[in-house]
């Protein structure tokens, strides 16, 4: 889907996150990296008007494609197989792109995407020759430009053949980093094996990150909207968090006296679960133990756990399946998330992470609840794409109505607002008349589980300590 709308946020936010650019994919024959794979695709969809999303302009295409072979994707895959309609084979990306060329009107916007493409693929070491059309309608020996040339246009023919001196005797240009920062990958966000694997000693530099600068291609999840980060999500008030893999809010807090002290409070209660449960230490100590050099959204995110863990915390109602997953999923987890703030690929990552953690927490078989009321817990801890609860339940209060959805998406929300849902039709014309929600409707917020509310109302009793210290 982010190759055939030409999504470049989406798709480098998946590289930025560990998407593994040499995954095979499952039943394609022979090596199909998707990457690889999404780059055939990507000048295919050039070629092919007919198959082509007419809601992405062609430069959209070449833009995608340049950041795929920065990052260190293959100019010249051979990929068989039908990859959409009747294209049976994929010879060489620089013959389809020729074609490109050939079909196109010069100074159309097809054509400067074209050669836009072949400056790209020329530069990453694409092969010059060429072994059989598309479809394998011909056998044709030779190069590229001995093509060109075979199809007239020799305008055409003079401009691959100057892009083919120019990068002729030039090395394939170092690897980028997929954050978009414009660094080299082994400086960057490069894994140790990565470092290992290039004989680059992780003590100079790679591998430890880098945060965004003003410059840099905005990660936010607004689709080929190109804009940077100093003008974007900066701009409204957000900061890319490393730490987190995302764009938060920017607060700054001052270390006044009472927010020394909850902090102590917190401390010291994070100091009771470790010592009742050592696995806790792994997990959360080198956070807690420096909880005071964080910032304050780190700061949250490591408490979370630890006050979860509170005996208030089960007199809420909130589950300890929901505590077992907090614990253990890989990224900050608080409800539903903020329109935007948050691509969709990563939204449905986090959705499966999180679900399995708790399929995890059922299968042990340590809660009594697991054998008969698998589906309870189910219902309790796991999470929808959006952040909210998977199975949600029908909002009419005042009729005191306790169905939970017997599938995800089974209820239907409010028209109006969108955002409360309902079992059926009764049951909303209830909430309506008699339960107030034709005075909030449009206020109204989704329902959260029990350990979402528990924590959101944690975290504004221990602001209410430092609230003259929070600055915009």
């Amino acid at each position: 889907w982010a190759t055939a709308n030409a999504d470049l946020p989406i798709v480098r936010y998946l590289l930025r996150n560990g998407v593994d650019m040499e995954r095979r994919q499952p039943g394609a024959p022979g090596p199909n990296p998707p990457m690889v794979a999404s780059v055939s695709r990507l000048v295919f969809m050039l070629v092919e008007e007919k198959v082509r999303n007419e809601d992405v302009s062609n430069s959209d295409y070449a833009r995608l494609l340049r950041f795929l072979l920065d990052v260190g994707a293959s100019p010249n895959p051979e990929i068989s197989g039908g990859v959409a309609g009747n294209w049976l084979w994929c010879s060489p990306l620089l013959f389809t792109t020729a074609s490109a060329m050939l079909r196109s009107t010069v100074g159309s916007e097809q054509y400067e995407a074209a050669v836009s493409m072949a400056d790209s693929l020329l530069r990453h070491g694409a092969h010059l020759s060429t072994h059989d059309g598309p479809r394998r309608q011909t056998a044709f020996q030779g190069t590229v430009v001995d093509w060109m040339r075979q199809g007239g246009r020799s305008d055409k023919t003079d401009t691959l053949e100057a892009l083919v001196k120019k990068y002729a005797e030039q090395p394939r240009p170092p690897r980028r980093c997929p954050c978009g920062n414009g660094k080299l990958f082994l400086r960057c966000h490069a894994g140790k094996e990565d470092l290992k694997a290039a004989g680059v000693d992780a003590s100079n530099g790679g591998g430890k990150g880098a945060e965004l600068q003003d410059g840099d291609y905005c990660p936010c999840s607004q689709p080929r909207n190109g804009k940077l980060y100093g003008r974007c999500c900066k701009r409204a008030g957000k900061e890319w968090r490393e730490t987190l893999k995302e764009i938060v809010e920017i607060k700054s807090f001052t270390a006044t006296p009472d927010l020394l002290s909850k902090i102590q409070e917190m401390q010291q209660e994070a100091q009771k679960i470790r010592l009742a449960d050592p696995s806790m230490a792994q997990e959360m100590g080198p956070q807690l133990g420096d909880i005071i050099g964080l910032g304050m959204h780190e700061a949250m995110l490591a408490s979370d756990a630890a006050f979860l863990m509170l005996p208030e915390a089960i007199e809420a109602g909130v589950d300890p399946a929901f505590v077992y997953a907090i614990r253990r999923a890989p990224f900050k987890f608080r409800g539903h998330y903020p329109t935007g703030s948050i691509a969709a690929g990563e939204q449905l990552r986090r959705k499966g992470e999180w679900n399995h953690l708790v399929d995890e927490y059922i299968a042990a078989g340590k809660d009594c609840r697991s054998a008969r009321q698998g589906r309870c817990i189910e219902v309790a801890a796991k999470i929808a794409a959006n952040g909210g609860p998977l199975f949600r339940q029908c909002d009419n209060i005042s009729g005191r109505c306790e169905k939970v959805e017997p599938e995800e998406g089974a209820f239907k929300r409010c028209a109006a607002c969108r955002g409360v849902v309902y079992c059926s039709t009764a049951c909303q014309k209830t909430a309506w008349v008699h339960g107030g929600h034709k005075k909030s409707c449009g206020q109204a917020r989704p329902s959260e589980s029990p350990g979402v509310v528990y924590l959101k109302a944690s975290t504004i009793a221990m602001m209410t300590h430092f609230h003259d210290g929070l600055q915009a």
